[in-house]
């Protein structure tokens, strides 16, 4: 396997087998055992049949992971664009609102929130963030720190990068789903986008937000909306196009 070149090692690049022998025989004879193991086990397991119905679904599976969904690679590309200059831009007025050197230190901005203020605040999460806000909805520093917090906590996000990592050649990501993939209740699990679990839509103007990233414009998102993270989080579903010649039909 491919090594970094040192002093000890002669300045390879490479682990072959002839430089640690006994690695090496030791790595082939756990080999040998795994392949006994699962021999073993095929054996015990042989009785077992699958049913016609479960073999049709796994077909079925098999065509919906290799077919993929189709991706609008221009949205994606710009949305991870402006989140790059978004975050600089809120962690920069986070610096300069409190002097704080890691803007997304939670302890450091509690702290900073005691100091201006002599509140200790509970835990800055999802769950408690809007009550910290209505506490202080009469000091505008402290909470437009805690809405820049709040901005740069987005997790949605990732997952435009999650669908750069798996897009294919061929327009589309695929292998979403895994099948069977919770060994206890037998459902399909989500794999690199991770699609069961994507952020509702909850702004007035779908179409009018698209149109400003698809054009690379962070200038208009901030114009119309006061949150940047909030709006590429909610055009993730979006990133998903029908191919051409068919339509995506929700149902739940």
């Amino acid at each position: 396997m491919p090594c970094k070149p040192t002093k000890v090692n002669g300045g390879r690049t490479r682990n072959l087998p002839i430089h640690d022998l006994e690695k090496w025989n030791n790595f082939k004879g756990y080999n040998v055992q795994d392949v006994v193991v699962e021999r073993a086990v095929d054996e015990s397991l042989a009785w077992f049949t699958i049913s016609d119905f479960e073999m049709d679904m796994w077909h079925l599976d098999q065509k919906i992971n290799s077919t993929g969904v189709k991706i609008d690679l221009q949205l994606v590309t710009n949305a991870v664009a402006i989140d790059v200059q978004n975050t600089i831009d809120l962690k920069e007025e986070m610096k300069q609102l409190t002097g704080i050197i890691n803007p997304k230190s939670v302890a450091q901005i509690k702290k900073f929130i005691l100091d201006q203020t002599g509140t200790t605040v509970p835990a800055l999460n999802k769950e408690t963030i809007s009550i910290v806000k209505e506490m202080f909805k009469d000091n505008p520093v402290v909470r437009k720190v805690i809405d820049i917090k709040e901005n740069l906590s987005f997790t949605s996000i990732t997952k435009y990068k999650a669908i750069q990592n798996s897009y294919c050649k061929d327009q589309t990501v695929k292998g979403l789903f895994q099948y069977y993939g919770a060994s206890r209740t037998g459902r399909w699990s989500g794999r690199n986008v991770q699609l069961q679990n994507l952020k509702r839509n909850d702004l007035d103007d779908l179409d009018l937000a698209r149109q400003a990233v698809k054009q690379n414009s962070i200038d208009s998102i901030r114009l119309c909306w006061d949150n940047t993270s909030r709006v590429l989080s909610n055009l993730v579903r979006t990133a998903f196009i029908p191919s051409d010649g068919h339509k995506l039909v929700v149902s739940d």
